[in-house]
């Protein structure tokens, strides 16, 4: 997907995205609180198991979410794209992660 941007160079996400639905305001909120990481395609952004202590956003790029099969095969089962959040239902259940999450390209969170 190819980020597009508005006559302010501000990023302008898909209406289906928790970023491209909430106001400029909100979003200039966040990006005051968040801190930002780039990540290669094929680098392991969050893997099983592994505690949850944070929810994500893809600002820029591509995921792809994965687990694996009782025989050890991966399992990709969902995308996710520019705009939209990651990770928070580990986050509210305290649980660890129950998914690998791999950027599909090179990524900005």
């Amino acid at each position: 997907m190819v980020l597009r941007y508005n006559a302010n160079l501000e990023a302008q996400y898909p209406e289906d995205t928790l970023l491209g639905q909430i106001s400029d305001t909100t979003r200039a909120s966040l990006k005051e609180r968040w801190t930002e990481r780039r990540y290669e395609s094929g680098q392991l952004i969050l893997d099983v198991n592994d505690p949850s202590e944070e929810v994500l956003v893809m600002l820029e790029g591509a995921a792809r979410v994965a687990n694996f099969s009782a025989k050890g095969r991966e399992v990709s089962f969902s995308t996710i794209p520019e705009g939209d959040l990651f990770g928070e239902f580990a986050v509210i259940d305290g649980e660890p992660r129950s998914a690998r999450v791999v950027a599909r390209e090179g990524s900005r969170i």
